[in-house]
């Protein structure tokens, strides 16, 4: 082989990931492959250095720089870009869409790991290859916890759900008392009497004295929330059907929504935090340019510069719409067209 150093090529590495291990393929400017696909065990530290001697020996004996293209996933991509990007390789990361929807690829068409990471490979030696921008620390920690605090308030109405349910059952009248079932007084009253008969066995002072120590309001909200309690739970007597199981699914219930009110307060509450003391940074500049944007608060502001990354990766607003699959059109109809223009 000539040892020439060719300007503009350069050994391309595909590597597709996967949650235990990864394939990688190494190939040449001509499009054929250095030996065969070469599984990375993520858990083995041997497994990851013959990783990187293949690369090495791929360029020492063909004189020539090599490129690492790996398949994003959701986050098992991270620890192997971090290792290699530490071990002074170039380094990017690809949308799988773009090898899974690539056309005019000399491999026959086989879909598994071993032939994704010639793919990948092979697409990594097109000079038109978009890739993406890995994320600062900053970006994955907000994007991290906004993502889980979003599963965490999915997880919660399905208990919210659960328990109207239970309600609509054996007191279904409790339902149209407050404005949710999941304000304070309302769940700390279900917590303290559970049933319509503990509401009309307990006294009207008792009652009272409990709604306004979780209300903010004064003695005639909580009079009022009284009497359309107890006539509730009077009408229940007549409309309503109920077993043990009923209530003890009521308790469990609250208990969770509780536990799953707490944890989204903490998350809310590290989500400031690191916005707090990054304040000095681009990224979180942004962040408080689209709070100032009328209806949109803290937690949207966040989650959508999470996504997006940077606004700074778009050229146009053209670009950004079709990141987020949209194709706005002008109403000839309309006689204003308001046009927000993003430094």
């Amino acid at each position: 082989m000539s040892n020439i150093l060719f300007e503009n090529l350069f050994i391309s590495v595909g590597i597709d990931v996967g949650a235990n291990f990864s394939f990688m393929s190494i190939a040449l400017p001509n499009q054929t492959f250095v030996g065969k696909p070469f599984k990375i065990l993520h858990s083995d530290l041997n497994s990851l250095s013959m990783a990187v001697s293949k690369i090495k020996e791929a360029e020492e004996m063909y004189s020539l720089e090599s490129r690492i293209f790996l398949e994003s996933t959701r986050i098992y991509h991270y620890p192997l870009f971090c290792y290699l990007r530490d071990k002074g390789f170039n380094i990017s990361i690809i949308n799988p869409i773009s090898t899974k929807n690539s056309t005019n690829i000399n491999i026959r068409k086989v879909h598994n790991d071993k032939f994704d990471s010639k793919k990948a490979a092979l697409i990594g030696l097109k000079p038109d290859l978009k890739v993406s921008l890995i994320q600062s620390d900053l970006v994955l920690d907000l994007r991290n916890l906004s993502r889980e605090y979003y599963d965490l308030v999915d997880n919660r109405s399905t208990y919210i759900n659960k328990l109207q349910g239970e309600l609509r059952m054996v007191f279904p009248q409790y339902l149209k008392i407050f404005s949710k079932i999941t304000v304070n007084t309302a769940l700390t009253l279900l917590e303290k009497y559970t049933s319509p008969d503990a509401f009309l066995n307990a006294s009207k002072d008792e009652i009272i004295t409990s709604i306004r120590s979780t209300a903010r309001f004064g003695a005639s909200y909580a009079e009022k929330k009284y009497n359309a309690i107890s006539k509730a739970a009077s009408d229940a007597k007549t409309f309503g059907y109920s077993i043990n199981s009923n209530f003890k699914h009521i308790l469990l219930y609250i208990r969770f929504i509780r536990q799953y009110n707490d944890e989204v307060e903490a998350i809310l509450s590290d989500m400031q935090e690191l916005v707090d003391c990054n304040e000095d940074t681009n990224f979180v500049k942004q962040i408080h340019l689209i709070e100032s944007f009328k209806g949109a608060g803290f937690l949207s502001a966040v989650s959508l510069m999470c996504e997006i990354g940077d606004f700074s990766a778009f050229k146009s607003t053209k670009q950004l719409f079709a990141y987020f699959g949209l194709d706005p059109a002008v109403n000839p109809d309309l006689r204003t067209v308001i046009i927000y223009k993003m430094d």
